[in-house]
């Protein structure tokens, strides 16, 4: 360690125009060997810790000691930056003794430099007894503490914490992620949970938080869509957020009797998302190279690359702060805040609240990176202003239904005698005659909306249309995936292995007789049956069945709710994002 600091003073001292003929031969030819071993490992393709090891052995030095020559010599590019001096302890100071000093370098290297992250104290109390141990004079604190201080901060974070961090921390922040030339040019789509308690309709009592997955265009940062949800972050919350976003909302706005402008739709050239599985599944992929979308992921744990959409869920979670029932961001700003207790909220008028604050606020309000709105912003870029072109309208889905289902969860299924089976469900129609006469044993697409898997979309080879496949047996019940799997646990707790449809339904019904006698009593319950209805809700809205006209008229209108909030100056507060 006293090598670092004493070769700090030689690189400030020639820095300054030293000349470099008084410069000995030995240290200059130790210089030479340093910008070897360093040149060599700087031109590695991939450079690993046991490289740095070796080079460090060669050049009797320690590991931590060679990474704070390559920081210099990548800083400064010269030999001279590399010439060590004698220790001599500095001005009026006696020198260390060099055994000392190789005991603090090891100390520190196989101590401080790790993940247990002890502190200085630790480092000091080790140093000085393994001094004792020799006989040694130890040497006084502050000599010890001052060689930790001088290792690069950039080095310290990599080894007790994690090389990620450090780049994160120390790397300069400029190409974070390429902005986009035009609106829809790049769209961020991402999941939170919302810090707000909601109640369910019938008995306005508590029923825990929901889900928003929201998706965010990078050039205009307007909201292209959302999707608000009691259903866990899944590939059916990502094809119906998805499906909000490239659609017009004119009639998605009617149904919920809002009257505002959200202009912005359209299908995005990229959809830039996290690695969590609901991004990865194969109905995701299929669906984005169907329409012509490039999935992009960002680069595992760099966080910064999904900092647009990350900003947006804190943009909006301050207006959610403000709602009753909310849980705040943090156990510290809720304090005594009874949130169950204030609750006041359904889902449905949640939905209302954010699509107003989205349309009516955050859409209109002056974007302090864009130096306009968001809504600008995004016209400017579709339609162009003056001289500056825009892309022009975006291409419009002709067939929203099949959008929607392009989007489900898939499996790849044969066709058998009594049809197709999917977690223990059979679904028959006629139309599968066909390749059950010709024994047609090709794994063919099938897809299930999990909101409902009574039935199921078959896609015919021929000509790729969807054809609903029913029950087998139509008396079956309509029940959601959340549902199915609910019954298969039940029985599995219960130590039955040997699963079939029949046990299957017949749990559920058993399970659905003691919610309805427990509901009210509890938030498990009455959550439940909120996310059955709220289910059957989206399903209308969203329809996949064919005989449905895209036209459909209003369905249940959301109870609208005042709330004494002053939302304008609430975002005047909010910082530059």
């Amino acid at each position: 360690m006293p090598k670092k600091q004493n070769d700090t003073l030689t690189h400030r001292n020639t820095s300054k125009g030293a000349d470099l003929s008084e410069i000995p031969k030995d240290k200059w030819e130790t210089a030479l060997r340093r910008q070897d071993e360093i040149e060599a490992l700087l031109h590695l393709k991939d450079r690993t810790e046991a490289d740095v090891i070796a080079a460090a052995k060669r050049l009797n030095c320690s590991r931590t000691w060679l990474y704070e020559l390559i920081t210099r010599y990548e800083a400064a590019g010269t030999v001279s930056c590399l010439v060590p001096k004698n220790p001599t302890g500095g001005s009026g100071k006696g020198r260390i003794d060099p055994v000392i000093e190789e005991i603090i370098e090891k100390v520190i290297d196989e101590l401080y430099l790790t993940r247990q992250k002890l502190r200085p104290f630790h480092i000091v109390r080790a140093v000085q007894s393994r001094c004792r141990d020799l006989n040694l004079k130890p040497p006084a604190n502050n000599t010890i503490r001052a060689r930790i201080k001088t290792i690069p901060g950039r080095v310290a974070m990599k080894h007790r914490e994690s090389g990620h961090k450090a780049r994160d921390v120390f790397d300069p922040a400029i190409g974070e992620f390429p902005p986009p030339k035009w609106p829809l040019g790049v769209v961020q789509m991402d999941h939170t949970k919302s810090d707000i308690i909601i109640v369910d309709e019938e008995h306005r009592e508590p029923i825990g938080r929901a889900y928003c997955t929201a998706a965010i265009d990078i050039y205009s940062r307007a909201v292209l869509g959302f999707h608000l949800s009691l259903e866990a972050p899944s590939a059916m919350t990502v094809g119906l957020c998805l499906t909000h976003a490239v659609l017009p909302k004119q009639r998605w706005l009617k149904e919920r009797g809002i009257e505002a402008e959200w202009p912005m739709w359209g299908k995005p050239d990229v959809l830039h998302v996290d690695n969590g599985a609901d991004f990865r599944s194969e109905a995701l992929r299929r669906g984005c190279e169907e329409y012509g979308i490039s999935l992009q992921y960002r680069p595992i744990k760099h966080p910064r690359y999904g900092g647009t959409i990350e900003r947006l869920f804190r943009t909006l979670g301050q207006e959610i702060h403000a709602l009753p029932g909310t849980t705040f961001s943090n156990i510290q700003d809720r304090g005594e805040y009874d949130s169950d207790k204030h609750a006041a909220l359904t889902l449905a008028e949640l939905e209302r609240i954010l699509v107003l604050v989205i349309t009516g606020q955050y859409h209109e309000k002056r974007h302090s990176s864009l130096l306009m709105s968001p809504k600008k912003a995004f016209e400017i870029g579709i339609y162009g202003q003056g001289e500056e072109l825009g892309r022009g309208l975006p291409e419009s889905i002709t067939d929203e239904r099949k959008f929607l289902i392009d989007f489900l969860p898939m499996k790849r299924r044969s066709i058998q005698k009594y049809g197709i089976v999917w977690d223990h469900v059979h679904y028959y129609d006629d139309v599968l005659r066909t390749y059950i006469d010709r024994q047609d044993r090709r794994q063919l697409i099938v897809r299930r909306d999990p909101r409902d898997i009574s039935k199921i979309f078959f896609q015919c080879p021929e000509n790729k249309e969807y054809l609903e496949i029913p029950y087998r047996n139509i008396s079956r019940p309509s029940i959601s995936l959340w549902e199915a799997n609910a019954a298969r646990e039940r029985l599995k707790k219960i130590g039955d292995e040997h699963l079939d449809e029949e046990k299957i339904f017949q749990t559920y019904d058993k399970i659905q007789e003691e919610l309805d006698v427990a509901q009210g009593r509890t938030k498990s319950a009455r959550r439940s049956k909120e996310r059955k209805k709220q289910n059957t809700r989206s399903i209308k809205r969203n329809p996949t069945s064919a005989d449905q006209s895209r036209s459909q008229k209003s369905i249940t209108r959301a109870t609208a709710v005042s709330i004494d909030v002053d939302f304008d100056d609430r975002f005047d507060e909010i910082e530059d994002w």
